[in-house]
């Protein structure tokens, strides 16, 4: 598994938010959260999908209830989801159940708790394997007696877990007369979820079980358990979904028995806030009309619905066997919409880092691309080692920085060629590849052969800049897409000699529109990026001409070209703003496993091609462990710096 540092930070947020909504005069209460976590103050990330309860794997959740009581907050953990290994998610999930069962005042509940455990979960290691996303879920409020347990029922499948849930219920409840013919009308239309208990004595505590319905069945199909078809049921479906339809997948039911008398106590239907695609000022509308028609107060949504950072996960309607409401809503942290600062942009770099160290071949190299000629190992290896060397210095990230070091040191050590390395071994050398070669040693202030950097003398074309190959054809002419790093690599005495040619190709190949010509890619975002780049490391000003494009005609669809335009606008300080709002989009992205997906940017030209910014001919590669992609987005992202103005009033975006 992936382990995720921006999960860590989402929980961090929550635990924060449930610290600004708590009742007064709680103490203890983020330690109490860290607990049910089962993880420590400064643990900074989980593992990828390790848990369900929240549909991006964050695997905490606030819970705000209003009834005819008032209004209580319980925060619902999903413990142990930094372990990769079951048995050890097992024993934190148990252990941290038992211990909240003494800590919230209901250890009357302990035997039953520890009989219900036994007859859920599997009592053997080998069929527990099959459980990917955690044990328990458990949730506890900050101030009251009580604690609610759910045990994960849905690996065990339709029949399985049925079958457990009904010897469960035959155990544990007094009379089960009630609760069979419910579950027997239950297995027909729906499969079991989870199923545990809620309370804190045995008198006022329930057996729970939550479902959701199979396919080719919905809601409608539970009118023969009288509470669901009733009337404060259907204006909650009603007024809820008001202006959205919530498909079978979106609800989740459930339902509770006595367990002294065995009898049914309660349904619950829990809608999905991710299929409600409310604005906050909709939310609002909808949970005061839900308030009013049930005559309980209406929660206080405004610090969690405006702030751009927390969506309504569930949103649910409870009902006791005399009708009685209670109004349940689910918070977890959501997609962030506005502009991003520096601890989203460094969370985001360091799971990016994780999954090219985890996609990183045990030599140090790496490959992609799947191209004729084969894979890229040379060119890649030099790229992706490059932005992790560039990330780790300016981070001081020792992960970063060894996993570069292994790569030179493949790079070093496996040579095809006497001056300059490839896209492979047998492609013979290339200008591309070698500039990012010597790039990254310079980087590592490792030693560089003289013959490397003669290499790029002995490409440059008279009159034109450095060719990516000696032929054929026009894959022989001057290439302004490698000459910015190749210039940048070549001997200090050669930088002077062809410093007139380079500032003279530097002009020719800059287009009306201010980008540079591109020979290798789809579009010209890349070879502007780095020659801006570049200039920016050589202490050098861009050509002073005016140029001129409608930023309106530019469609950017992939995170390649959305990184090297944001390089752009960094570098040519365009309006934070703006730059803000690009790598908003850029970030928002970025897959749960830290993965930036390619893209088909790469052309390989054909050689009869001279000028494919004019007409392009050629075939376009997409790499497709993204490795070149996830590395412009960190050779982007390590040097972009967000900080405050001095008032604390906007975001500035500065080069580093």
């Amino acid at each position: 598994m992936i382990r995720s540092f921006r999960l860590g930070q989402k929980v961090q947020r929550l635990i924060s938010l449930a610290d600004q909504l708590k009742p007064a005069n709680t103490p203890y209460l983020k330690d109490k959260c860290y607990r049910l976590l089962d993880i420590h103050s400064d643990s900074e990330d989980f593992n990828t999908a390790a848990s369900c309860l929240n549909n991006d794997g964050v695997p905490l959740q606030l819970c705000l209830t209003s009834s005819n009581k008032g209004m209580s907050m319980r925060i619902i953990a999903d413990p142990g989801a930094y372990h990769s290994d079951p048995e050890q998610r097992y024993s934190s999930s148990i252990d941290t159940l038992l211990y909240f069962i003494d800590e919230s005042q209901s250890s009357e509940l302990k035997e039953i708790a520890t009989k219900t455990i036994d007859m859920l979960l599997p009592d053997n290691m080998d069929e527990r394997k099959i459980y990917k996303q955690g044990f328990v879920w458990i949730g506890v409020s900050p101030q009251k007696p009580g604690i609610a347990f759910y045990l994960e029922m849905a690996p065990l499948k339709h029949e399985k877990g049925w079958l457990r849930v009904e010897n469960w219920l035959m155990h544990i409840l007094p009379n089960t007369n009630e609760a069979i013919v419910i579950i027997n009308k239950l297995k027909k239309y729906c499969i079991v979820a989870s199923a545990g208990l809620e309370g804190s004595t045995l008198e006022n505590s329930r057996a729970k079980i939550y479902f959701r319905m199979r396919d080719s069945y919905n809601f409608a199909d539970l009118k023969e358990i009288d509470l669901f078809s009733s009337e404060a049921m259907k204006d909650f479906m009603t007024i809820a979904t008001a202006q959205y339809d919530v498909d079978s997948d979106g609800m989740v039911m459930s339902i509770g028995f006595n367990l002294l008398t065995g009898v049914l106590v309660d349904v619950k239907t829990d809608l999905c806030g991710h299929c409600l695609r409310y604005s906050p000022a909709e939310w609002s509308s909808v949970i005061a009309t839900l308030s009013k028609r049930y005559s309980i107060s209406s929660p206080d949504m405004e610090l969690i619905l405006n702030s751009k950072e927390y969506q309504i996960a569930f949103i649910g309607l409870g009902l006791t066997i005399d009708h009685t409401p209670r109004l349940n809503i689910y918070i977890k942290h959501g997609s962030q919409i506005g502009i991003p600062e520096s601890d989203e942009i460094s969370g985001a770099l360091k799971d990016s880092m994780r999954y090219l160290i985890a996609v990183q071949n045990k030599n140090g190299s790496w490959d992609d691309y799947f191209l004729p000629v084969g894979q890229s190992d040379q060119w890649v290896t030099a790229y992706a080692a490059q932005a992790l060397a560039q990330y780790g210095k300016r981070s001081g990230n020792i992960d970063a920085l060894n996993a570069a070091k292994k790569a030179a040191e493949w790079l070093s050590d496996n040579r095809s060629y006497q001056s300059g390395w490839g896209f492979n071994a047998a492609t013979g050398p290339d200008a591309d590849s070698t500039g990012m070669a010597v790039a990254l040693f310079d980087e590592l202030d490792l030693p560089v052969n003289e013959e490397d950097r003669l290499f790029f003398r002995r490409h440059w074309k008279e009159g034109e800049c450095i060719a990516t190959y000696t032929e054929p054809e026009a894959w022989a002419s001057g290439h302004w897409d490698v000459t910015p790093w190749g210039y940048h690599g070549m001997l200090p005495e050669d930088k002077k000699t062809f410093l007139a040619p380079f500032q003279s190709a530097l002009g020719a190949n800059r287009m009306h529109t201010g980008f540079w010509r591109s020979y290798w890619w789809r579009n010209p975002y890349y070879s502007t990026f780095i020659t801006l780049e570049v200039l920016d490391k050589l202490g050098m000003e861009e050509p002073h001409e005016a140029y001129s494009y409608d930023p309106s005609q530019i469609q950017i669809d992939n995170a390649f070209d959305l990184a090297c335009y944001i390089g752009i606008e960094c570098l040519r300080q365009y309006p934070n703003q703006k730059i803000g709002a690009h790598i908003r989009a850029l970030l928002n992205w970025q897959a749960d496993n830290g993965q930036w997906y390619g893209s088909a940017n790469l052309r390989v030209t054909d050689n009869f091609c001279y000028e494919p910014w004019n007409n392009p001919s050629g075939t376009y590669y997409e790499d497709r462990k993204s490795i070149i992609t996830n590395a412009t987005v960190m050779r982007v992202l390590s040097k972009t710096i967000a900080s405050k103005t001095p008032l604390n009033s906007e975001i500035m975006y500065n080069w580093m």
